[in-house]
C-alpha cells in the first residue's frame, strides 16, 4: 500500500485542483492513502467533499508569525507521514520544503504552466529533486536544457462521468461558455467583451454567454460589458460544483477559450467529452495537441483580428446545423483520448522508475537552499535581492526602528507582503493591504483595500511589497498622487 502525498498552493476549484482530486481517487483504487496538503490556503474555502481515505491539511502562512516556523510545521507533518513519494504542484513554499523533509520520501515536482516563473519554481531546489513531470508537448520543450533531471511528459486527462448525452442541437439562441479563472494576464479575458460586441452587432445571430468561475478581473470585466451595454447578454455564474459545471458544458454549443498562455487546457477536453465545441487560442504544444482545427473544434491565432475571426467560426456554425453536429460528435470522440486513468497510472509508473536522492541533514546548508527556493525569480537581479533579504529576514538583520508605532499599509498582497506583515506586524500599526487585483477582502482580520481608498487610512508610510521591477513607478506614482512616504522591500536592507 502506497501512502502519496501532493502539495499545491491553493484550493479554489480550479483546473490544477480538480486534476489532483481526479488523480487522487484513481491512485485510492490501488490502494493507495493519499495526503492532500496546502501551502497558501485559509480554513474555509475548501468547499468540497473528498473521498474517504484522502486527507486535507491546509496551512495558511498568514496565521504564522515567522516564515521558518512555518515551514518547519508543514515539514514536520509531511515527515510524520512516512510518504513514499510526494508531487509539488506549482507551490513554491513547497518546493522550499524539500531540501527539509528527511524522510524517505521521493520528491516530484510537475510543471503546469508555461510561464518562465512557475518553470522556475519547478526547478527551484533542484538538487533535491528526484524527478519532473510536464503535463504537455509545451512544458516539456521548456525543460530541455536540464538534462541533468529525470523528466517525463505526462499528457493531463480527466475523469469521465458516465453519462454524455448532448442536448439536442436546434438553431435557437447559440448557447456560448467560458469556463476558467477570471484574470485576462493568463485567461485573455478581456476579449470576450471584443466578441460578444461584434456577435451583437450581427443582428442575424442570436445568442447567450456563461460566465463560469472567479478571479481578480472579474468586477472589470463586469464592468466592461456594462459600458458597452452587453450585460444583458452574459450570466457570471462563480465557481460551480462539478456536476453543475457538467451540466454547463453539456447544455453549452460552443467553449471560448482566448488564453493567452496555456500549458495544456483541461476545460477544452471537459468541454469535448460533452459535444461542445472549443474555439481556443492557437497555443503551440498545448491548445494545438487536443484541438484538430476544423474537425473537433478550431484554434484562432492572436493577433488584431482575434475577436473578427471568433464571430467568423460561430457564424458558420449558427448556421449550419449539420456542421455543428458532426463537430460535437468528433469531439466527443477525441475527448476520449485524455483519461484520467492512463495519466495516474503513469505518474505512479515515473515515481517507481525515480531513484531517490535522500537529503543529507546539514541545517545551515538545508535552510540556505530552502531561502535560495524561496527567492525564486525570472530576473535575476530580483533573485539576489529577495535571497539577501530572506538571509536578513531569518537572522532578524533589517532594522525597523523608525517604524515603531507607525501606521503603516502594504501593496501587494502575495509572498513578499506575508514577509513584511511578519516583520512590521509587531511594532507597527497595519491598517491595511492594497491590492488593486485581489478577491481578499481581508488577511488576517486586516482589511484589503483599493489603491483609491489609501488617503483615508491616516498613513505614515506605504511599504510596497511588489516583486518585479515596476515597484520603482509604483513608489513614484504614490508618492506623488499621495504625499506619504513610500518604500520598497528593497530599501529595508
Amino acid at each position: 500500500m502506497k501512502n502519496i502525498g501532493f502539495i499545491l498552493r491553493e484550493i479554489t476549484l480550479g483546473g490544477l485542483e480538480n486534476l489532483v482530486l481526479d488523480l487522487s481517487e484513481q491512485f485510492q483504487t490501488k490502494d493507495a492513502i493519499i495526503h492532500i496538503i496546502c501551502t497558501e490556503g485559509t480554513r474555509n474555502n475548501w468547499d468540497i467533499e473528498v473521498n474517504d481515505g484522502i486527507t486535507v491539511k491546509i496551512f495558511n502562512c498568514w496565521e504564522c508569525d515567522d516564515l521558518f516556523k512555518y515551514l518547519y510545521e508543514m515539514k514536520d507533518y509531511i515527515d510524520s507521514l512516512n510518504l513514499d513519494c510526494v508531487y509539488v504542484n506549482d507551490s513554491i513554499y513547497g518546493n522550499s520544503l524539500l531540501s527539509l523533509i528527511k524522510t524517505k520520501t521521493k520528491k516530484i515536482t510537475v510543471l503546469h504552466s508555461i510561464l518562465d516563473t512557475c518553470k522556475n519554481i519547478a526547478l527551484s531546489n533542484k538538487d533535491y529533486i528526484d524527478g519532473i513531470i510536464a503535463v504537455s508537448p509545451a512544458t516539456y520543450k521548456k525543460l530541455n536544457r536540464n538534462d541533468n533531471i529525470n523528466k517525463v511528459m505526462i499528457m493531463n486527462g480527466i475523469d469521465f462521468p458516465n453519462v454524455i448525452e448532448k442536448k439536442c442541437i436546434n438553431n435557437e439562441a447559440l448557447q456560448l461558455l467560458y469556463s476558467g479563472r477570471i484574470a485576462d494576464k493568463d485567461k485573455g479575458v478581456f476579449s470576450l467583451v471584443d466578441i460578444v460586441e461584434r456577435l451583437h452587432l450581427n443582428s442575424d445571430i442570436s445568442f447567450n454567454l456563461k460566465l463560469v468561475g472567479d478571479g481578480p478581473d472579474r468586477k472589470k470585466l463586469e464592468c466592461l460589458f456594462k459600458e458597452r451595454r452587453l450585460l444583458h447578454l452574459v450570466d457570471f455564474l462563480g465557481y460551480l460544483p462539478k456536476s453543475e459545471l457538467n451540466n454547463q458544458y453539456q447544455i453549452s454549443d460552443i467553449l471560448l477559450f482566448p488564453s493567452k498562455h496555456e500549458a495544456f487546457g483541461l476545460s477544452i477536453v471537459e468541454a469535448q467529452y460533452f459535444g461542445c465545441i472549443p474555439m481556443a487560442t492557437r497555443i503551440e504544444g498545448a491548445t494545438d495537441q487536443i484541438i484538430s482545427d476544423g474537425i473537433n473544434g478550431f484554434l484562432i491565432d492572436k493577433d488584431e483580428n482575434e475577436a473578427e475571426n471568433y464571430v467568423k467560426v460561430i457564424k458558420e456554425l449558427y448556421d449550419n446545423v449539420s456542421y455543428r453536429t458532426r463537430l460535437s460528435k468528433c469531439a466527443q470522440k477525441n475527448a476520449q483520448r485524455f483519461s484520467i486513468k492512463s495519466t495516474a497510472d503513469q505518474w505512479l509508473e515515473f515515481a517507481d522508475s525515480v531513484e531517490q536522492e535522500l537529503v543529507v541533514v546539514d541545517s545551515k546548508k538545508n535552510i540556505l537552499d530552502s531561502i535560495e527556493c524561496l527567492s525564486t525569480h525570472t530576473d535575476i537581479n530580483i533573485f539576489k535581492q529577495k535571497n539577501m533579504f530572506l538571509q536578513k529576514y531569518y537572522n532578524k538583520n533589517i532594522q525597523l526602528n523608525k517604524f515603531k508605532g507607525k501606521k503603516i499599509a502594504i501593496f501587494g498582497t502575495l509572498h513578499m507582503a506575508y514577509y513584511l506583515y511578519t516583520l512590521f506586524n509587531p511594532i507597527s500599526e497595519i491598517k491595511g493591504f492594497i491590492d488593486n487585483n485581489s478577491v481578499k477582502e481581508s488577511i488576517n482580520n486586516i482589511k484589503v483595500y483599493k489603491e483609491n481608498r489609501l488617503i483615508e487610512l491616516g498613513l505614515d508610510y506605504i511599504l510596497i511589497s511588489v516583486e518585479s521591477n515596476s515597484s520603482i513607478f509604483i513608489k513614484e506614482r504614490l508618492s506623488r498622487d499621495f504625499e506619504i512616504e513610500t518604500i520598497t522591500w528593497k530599501e529595508l536592507m
